[in-house]
């Protein structure tokens, strides 16, 4: 089986802010977001980053975890909504990226717009998601 920086956020051999976990994803903040609260939700094992090349029992399974984790970001974020994105071209590892719009500004994101997410403002989106 393959392995990415994910696998090893997984496995813990990594360092990473978790917001949410069960047994086969997780999610945790974008170290490099472009808007407050950017998640990004992963299976443990690798799987094919090009979302199309996976298949329809685990993508059902997966993108309804991906729902619960945007949810639980609406609920305790205040966003009025997740952009979701599946790109896949920076690792490959299957991931969802989850982009919380809270304000009117955020509406106009610039995805390619990020700052380093500093651990004081980790923490405060994570005691916002317990």
């Amino acid at each position: 089986m393959k392995e990415s920086i994910f696998t090893k956020i997984a496995n813990r051999e990594i360092p990473s802010y978790i917001m949410h976990e069960e047994e086969k994803y997780m999610a945790f903040l974008d170290i490099n977001p472009a808007i407050y609260g950017q998640t990004l939700v992963i299976p443990k094992e690798w799987h094919d980053s090009y979302l199309f090349n996976n298949e329809d029992a685990f993508l059902q399974e997966f993108i309804l975890y991906v729902k619960k984790v945007a949810k639980l970001i609406d609920s305790k974020l205040g966003s009025e909504r997740c952009i979701i994105v599946f790109e896949g071209y920076g690792v490959d590892h299957l991931h969802a990226r989850l982009y919380p719009v809270r304000t009117e500004e955020d509406k106009g994101l610039d995805f390619h717009k990020t700052e380093k997410l500093s651990e004081e403002t980790a923490k405060e989106i994570l005691g916002l998601l317990k």
